[in-house]
């Protein structure tokens, strides 16, 4: 948009309240208005013809000129001597500001209710003056029905084996347990409690199993002590006994560093 046309709206707009105002104001002090407060008919005036050409109401333009070519008129009629104050001309001028009061809050109602149906109609909201939105009716559905199966054409897929379980080993039952417990005797209670290989020494237990954790370095101390035929606890006591840990460092049982004695003074 070329900037004369831009810029030029409010250079005509400022010449045209400069040339126009004093005529008001004159007019204002002519039929009786105190003088300082005669200066706010021009100013009146101005906001009413802008507010008529803002709504484009034909009928408010129209009228916003009439009254800016009527006001300057009758000031220069009036300063020129042509015609004298009278009753008639003193009511029509008070009149005219009580008329540019009623068009303006008429202008005002008229763009709230058209900003409001813009947006109503934007937004989807509810248009001024109806309180519910209208009913719309659903679309109708398509009955979707479902395709046919050739029960020929269907393949059924064989069952998959399940994988072979190995058997756990079974812990031999040693001679004392073959007696009959509960007779009172802590021996034949320890004996029944943990069944061991009798012919198997202390070490010897402990070498098997340092075997089975070399071989798989995440066996558990219970896992070895079935394999081998014995209880856990006995498992743990023969480690015990040779000095054997069974440790978590980098999964391998270590044996355990004697205590250095002290050395005679």
């Amino acid at each position: 948009m070329p900037p004369i046309i831009v810029y030029g709206r409010w250079v005509a707009l400022v010449a045209a309240t400069a040339l126009t105002a004093p005529g008001e104001q004159h007019l204002m002090v002519e039929v009786g208005t105190y003088p300082p407060l005669a200066w706010f008919a021009p100013l009146l005036l101005l906001i009413y013809t802008s507010a008529a050409f803002k709504s484009r109401n034909k009928l408010d333009v129209t009228l916003a000129l009439l009254l800016m070519s009527a006001t300057q008129s009758l000031a220069h009629l009036l300063a020129s001597g042509l015609i004298q104050r009278s009753i008639v001309l003193m009511v029509v001028v008070s009149c005219l500001y009580s008329v540019i009061l009623w068009r303006m809050e008429t202008i005002y109602d008229v763009v709230v209710a058209m900003l409001t149906a813009a947006l109503a109609g934007s937004s989807g909201g509810v248009p001024v003056g109806q309180t519910t939105r209208p009913v719309v009716p659903a679309p109708p559905v398509a009955s979707v029905s479902a395709p046919k199966v050739d029960p020929a054409a269907v393949v059924v897929l064989p069952e998959a084996p399940e994988p072979p379980t190995a058997p756990l080993p079974e812990a031999p039952a040693s001679a004392s347990a073959a007696g009959t417990p509960g007779d009172g005797d802590p021996a034949d209670e320890d004996a029944v409690e943990d069944p061991v290989r009798p012919e198997l020494s202390a070490p010897e237990i402990v070498a098997r199993a340092l075997a089975l954790r070399a071989d798989r370095p995440t066996l558990t101390q219970v896992e070895a002590a079935l394999a081998i035929g014995c209880s856990d606890r006995h498992l743990r006591d023969c480690l015990r006994t040779e000095k054997v840990t069974w440790g978590h460092r980098g999964n391998r049982a270590h044996r355990t560093r004697p205590a250095r004695q002290p050395q005679p003074a």
